[in-house]
């Protein structure tokens, strides 16, 4: 059980860290296009609507729908890291109900977090720690 416990809490952690920082790409890339109102305004912009709830309680899946239809999003990732998102759902699902993640599901998520930091880490864009950023914007 103890290893069962350890194993969720490095996954709980990775993806947390993944999660979080896409907010904070959001939030920091919207604000400085549209100001503190943005979520409204790229809501009415792009969906038509007024939001169905706040920025914060978005869900995984509703962040990356943020950065497949936002012109100011999708120029931040690659296409493949924006098209390889949605592999971690089922993972991330069953993270938030407490469902203990197989080996190869331990492994999917562990090569996916690599991945995200090893592009951030990359991008002259964004200068990352492992807990925030730091800078974000162009140079």
């Amino acid at each position: 059980m103890q290893e069962q416990i350890r194993h969720m809490k490095n996954a709980y952690a990775q993806l947390y860290e993944i999660e979080n920082t896409l907010r904070l790409i959001i939030t920091s890339t919207m604000e400085t296009k549209y100001g503190a109102n943005w979520y409204n305004i790229i809501s009415i912009k792009l969906l038509k609507r007024r939001p169905h709830k706040e920025f914060i309680n978005l869900n995984f899946h509703e962040l990356i729908t943020l950065f497949r239809i936002s012109p100011e999003l999708i120029k931040i990732f690659p296409i493949n890291i924006i098209k390889s998102f949605p592999s971690i759902y089922p993972i991330r699902n069953k993270i938030a109900h407490c469902k203990y993640l197989n080996d190869d599901e331990l492994l999917k998520l562990n090569n996916f977090h690599l991945r995200f930091i090893n592009v951030l880490s990359s991008m002259q864009k964004v200068k990352i720690d492992r807990y925030s950023i730091e800078t974000f914007g162009k140079h």
